[in-house]
C-alpha cells in the first residue's frame, strides 16, 4: 500500500513540471469598442485568451499610445505558480485603453506569463480625427495684379495657434496674415490651425495675372508708317504714348515709345526705341492745267543717292508732261525707304483762261473763214515767234516758227481739215489767241 502511494505521487508531480513548462496561456484574437474608433473617444479593447491551466490569474493589463509610431501596445500580465490545474477555459480580458491618437493604424497586443513574453500578435484598426478644431480663412482677393497686398483674415473655431504657408513655406504665425505677390503665377496658401490638443489645416489658391507683353525689340525703320509695333495678343486694351489705341501702331515717328496695355484688369508697360531712317522728299506741286502744245517738267530730285520711278517705269529724276493725264513717281532711298507722289495735269485751249487774248487792232487773222493759208497781222511786232493750230480737241495740228516783218506774216493751212481751231501766237512769255475757221 505505501509502494502504490509513491507510485501515484510521483506520475501527479511529473505531469504538473510538464504543465509548468508549456504555453499555459495564449492569446486567440482581438477587438475593440465602439466603432468606428475615433481620436476623441476612450476605446475598450478585449482580448481573447485560452487557458489551459485554470490557476493561471490576470495580474493586469497595460496600454503604451506613446510609442511614436503608428502602433499602440498593449501588455496583459498573467501569472501561475508551480502546478498547474489542467483544464481547458476561454476567457476575454478587456481594458480601457484611452484616446487613441488618430495616426494610429495597429495594435500589438503581448501576452505575457510570468513577466515573459508567451504570445502576441498585431490587429489593424482605422483612427477617425474628430477634433474641433475648423481651420478657415478669407481672402480679399483670388485674382490679383503683381504688388498688390492680398489681405487673410483668420476665421478658424477653436484653435489658438496659427502657422501661415505660401507653397510649403512658413511665413507667419500670426493670426491674420498679408502678403504681397510679385511674380505672376497661381499660389497656394495654407492655414494650420492647432489646439492645445489638436489641429487642422485649410489651403486656398490665390492667382497673380500676367500682364506683361513685348511690344518689339528696338529697331531702326523708315517712318512711312510701312512697319508696325505689335504689342500681341491677348491684351484688354492697348494704349500707345503717341496717343493711338489697338494692338498695332504703324511707326511714323521716332523716338521712345511707351505701350501701356491691360489684361485681367491689370496694367503692364513696355518701350521701344525707334531709330528713324531719313525718308525721301518729293513733291510734285498741286494738281495743274497747262495750255494745249506747252509742256510741264515735273522734278522729283532732292538729293543724292535716290532712284526714281514715273508712272511708265522710266527712271530719271524728272520727267516731262505734254499731255493731260495723272504723272507720278517712286523715290527710293539708299536707306530703302520708299515715298510717292502724283499730279494731275490737264490741258486747255487757253482762251480766255490766264492768257492775253488779243483785240482786232492788236492782231488779225484774214481772211477767216480761210482755205489754204492765213495772214496775221500784229501791230508794231517784229521778229519770229512760235505759231500753233490747235483743233477742238486740243491737239496742236500745226505749230512753224514764223517770222514777223512790219507786223505781217503769212501762215499755210496746208491740207487741215474743215473746221474750227484756234491760232496761238507765242513769243517773249506772251500768248495770244485768236479763232480760225477753215473751209
Amino acid at each position: 500500500m505505501k509502494q502504490i502511494t509513491y507510485a501515484i505521487a510521483f506520475s501527479v508531480a511529473m505531469v504538473m513540471s510538464v504543465l509548468t513548462h508549456a504555453q499555459n496561456v495564449q492569446l486567440t484574437g482581438a477587438n475593440f469598442s465602439p466603432l468606428p474608433i475615433t481620436d476623441c473617444q476612450n476605446t475598450t479593447a478585449y482580448i481573447n485568451i485560452l487557458k489551459l491551466c485554470t490557476n493561471a490569474a490576470l495580474d493586469s493589463i497595460r496600454t503604451d499610445l506613446s510609442t511614436g509610431t503608428d502602433t499602440a501596445e498593449i501588455y496583459v500580465y498573467y501569472s501561475l505558480g508551480p502546478i498547474c490545474l489542467g483544464a481547458i477555459a476561454n476567457v476575454v480580458d478587456n481594458t480601457g485603453m484611452g484616446n487613441i491618437p488618430a495616426n494610429t493604424s495597429s495594435v500589438h497586443i503581448n501576452l505575457l506569463l510570468n513577466q515573459n513574453t508567451v504570445d502576441d500578435a498585431y490587429y489593424p484598426i482605422s483612427v477617425s480625427s474628430c477634433c474641433a478644431v475648423v481651420a478657415n480663412f478669407n481672402r480679399s482677393s483670388s485674382v490679383v495684379c503683381p504688388g498688390d497686398t492680398v489681405f487673410l483674415s483668420n476665421t478658424s473655431q477653436l484653435a489658438n495657434s496659427y502657422k501661415w504657408y505660401v507653397g510649403s513655406t512658413l511665413v507667419s504665425t500670426a493670426t491674420d496674415f498679408d502678403t504681397v505677390f510679385t511674380n505672376p503665377g497661381s499660389y497656394i496658401v495654407s492655414l494650420v490651425s492647432n489646439s492645445s490638443t489638436c489641429g487642422d489645416s485649410t489651403s486656398k489658391f490665390v492667382t497673380v495675372v500676367d500682364a506683361s507683353f513685348n511690344a518689339g525689340p528696338d529697331t531702326t525703320v523708315c517712318l512711312d508708317g510701312s512697319f508696325s509695333l505689335d504689342a500681341g495678343i491677348g491684351l484688354d486694351s492697348v494704349v500707345w504714348s503717341t496717343g493711338a489705341r489697338g494692338r498695332f501702331w504703324p511707326v511714323t515717328q521716332s523716338g521712345t515709345i511707351v505701350v501701356r496695355a491691360y489684361r485681367g484688369g491689370c496694367e503692364a508697360f513696355d518701350t521701344v526705341v525707334i531709330s528713324g531712317l531719313s525718308m525721301p522728299m518729293v513733291d510734285l506741286g498741286l494738281d495743274t492745267t497747262i495750255c494745249y502744245g506747252d509742256t510741264l517738267t515735273l522734278d522729283a530730285s532732292n538729293s543724292n543717292n535716290m532712284s526714281y520711278v514715273w508712272q511708265d517705269n522710266s527712271t530719271a529724276s524728272d520727267f516731262m508732261v505734254t499731255m493731260a493725264g495723272v504723272y507720278y513717281v517712286t523715290v527710293t532711298s539708299a536707306d530703302g525707304c520708299v515715298v510717292t507722289d502724283s499730279i494731275t495735269v490737264q490741258q486747255d485751249s487757253c482762251s480766255g483762261i490766264g492768257i492775253e487774248e488779243i483785240s482786232s487792232n492788236e492782231m488779225r487773222l484774214y481772211p477767216n473763214p480761210a482755205k489754204n493759208y492765213v495772214e496775221l497781222e500784229c501791230v508794231d511786232f517784229e521778229g519770229t515767234a512760235i505759231l500753233q493750230v490747235i483743233d477742238a480737241m486740243g491737239r496742236t495740228v500745226i505749230e512753224n516758227d514764223v517770222q514777223f516783218a512790219n507786223g505781217r506774216a503769212t501762215l499755210s493751212l496746208g491740207d487741215i481739215p474743215s473746221g474750227a481751231y484756234f491760232v496761238r501766237l507765242r513769243a517773249d512769255e506772251r500768248f495770244l489767241v485768236e479763232s480760225l475757221m477753215v473751209e
